[in-house]
């Protein structure tokens, strides 16, 4: 078109100092006829962003979700980007994610467990990858591993007192169950409610425990089962407001008042809480999503942190769906 070879507009595109200004302004010119446009490099900062990863347990679990809002708020702080997986409650899924991430680039990894024994995949994590484990502490976490938790045992133990300084006595437990396995968060939860149900002199009753899923439709049948035992009891515990989501049902189904008849209790502090009016405990999910990203992108840059393990105190947000003790009931 100007009659020099490719090479030639290839070095005025790239601004190359070889070409002399007469064949530069010639090349140029049959190029803007043509319509074509520079693409502009972009500093390397800005046209790639780096990676972290995120491993969380269900994508679907409404609780979990605060804690992704508070990854990706301060991974895009960093101006990071997050590859976010779930495990679906399987150990050996969660060690394929890791090591997948880690193949993928991922400079370090926000870990939320799904099981008990969850910490056996970080064995098999080089010692020197920043890692971080959040909201719940499992069996086998390699030595050192920073983790920022919350404190379930507590809070099982604060939702309980709650109901117990109202009067209740009789409290019934509604616990999640995932692939036939209770999450190591939803055990501490319990130990904290069995704490307090000691210590007010009252015996551990396995009978008041029902155990629920995600699965909406599954807990208000596992509430109706618990109905049909004639078991005589005034509150219900729900291990996460879900769960307690799923108790609302099924008593609204049988025309049972809540709180007239029987207070409810949640944990999550989510929008079925809000919506339903529901008094629950406030995990400070965000807050503490955003300090563990923070503690890994330490971690990530090299920096001592003060502390290996960082735990967080809950707190109760009082609505509508518990009352004082009106006597136990058999429905």
């Amino acid at each position: 078109m100007v009659g020099c070879s490719i090479t030639t507009v290839s070095r005025v595109i790239n601004n190359n100092s070889s070409v002399n200004d007469r064949t530069r302004q010639a090349v140029e010119k049959a190029l803007q006829e043509i319509g074509y446009f520079e693409h502009k490099k972009l500093p390397e900062r800005e046209s790639k962003k780096q990676l972290i990863g995120l491993i969380i347990p269900n994508m679907l679990a409404i609780g979990i979700y605060p804690f992704v809002k508070g990854v990706m708020e301060v991974a895009d702080l960093h101006n990071f980007n997050v590859i976010t997986s779930e495990s679906n409650h399987s150990v050996a899924k969660e060690t394929k994610l890791c090591k997948s991430m880690i193949e993928c680039g991922a400079q370090g990894i926000v870990f939320f467990p799904c099981a008990p024994h969850s910490g056996e995949c970080l064995l098999q994590i080089p010692k020197s990858y920043p890692i971080v484990v959040l909201d719940r502490l499992t069996k086998n976490i390699p030595e050192n591993t920073v983790s920022v938790l919350v404190d379930h045992e507590y809070n099982g133990y604060l939702g309980t007192k709650y109901l117990m300084n109202l009067g209740h006595k009789n409290i019934a437990v509604l616990m999640g169950t995932y692939n036939g396995e209770r999450s190591p968060s939803q055990l501490e939860l319990l130990k904290g409610y069995r704490k307090a149900i000691e210590e007010a002199g009252l015996q551990f009753r396995e009978e008041l425990t029902i155990y629920g899923t995600t699965n909406i439709d599954v807990t208000t049948r596992a509430i109706d089962e618990f109905l049909s035992r004639k078991i005589p009891f005034s509150a219900i515990f729900g291990f996460n407001d879900l769960l307690a989501f799923g108790a609302y049902n099924a008593l609204k189904k049988r025309d049972i008042k809540i709180p007239e008849d029987i207070s409810l209790l949640g944990h999550d502090s989510t929008i079925f809480s809000e919506v339903l009016g529901m008094t629950t405990i406030d995990n400070r999910a965000i807050e503490i999503a955003r300090f563990a990203t923070e503690a890994l992108f330490s971690l990530i840059d090299k920096k001592d942190l003060l502390e290996i393990t960082t735990v967080s105190k809950s707190s109760l947000m009082i609505r509508n769906s518990c009352s004082r003790f009106h006597g136990d009931k058999v429905y």
